[in-house]
């Protein structure tokens, strides 16, 4: 298997900010082995749907989930240097959803 770096957008996180509600979108930096760029892809963002973190902060209903996408996708020579399995997180405020029937 060969070891990848993904930079990871996820949108549609609805959280408590300073007790607001938000969307908030994100972007994060994730470390895989996989066998293929899509394969990678696949794994990064299952990472992502298992991580603890963004599970506790999430207050998304079901039928409506945070989505995820890899906006880049690079092989990379060693894992050294980095924290597994990702790594850096910045968030940024929606726009483009209306979340007054979350209130």
């Amino acid at each position: 298997m060969q070891k990848y770096k993904l930079l990871v957008h996820g949108q549609n996180l609805l959280t408590d900010v300073d007790g607001v509600r938000q969307r908030l979108g994100f972007y994060t930096n994730v470390f895989v082995e996989a066998f293929t760029p899509a394969d990678a892809e696949s794994r990064a963002i299952d990472v992502l749907r298992e991580d603890a973190h963004l599970r506790d902060v999430a207050l998304n209903a079901e039928d409506d989930p945070m989505r995820f996408s890899a906006d880049e996708v690079a092989e990379v020579e060693s894992f050294d240097g980095v924290r597994l399995p990702r790594q850096g997180l910045s968030f940024y405020e929606e726009k483009s959803h209306d979340i007054k029937d979350v209130a």
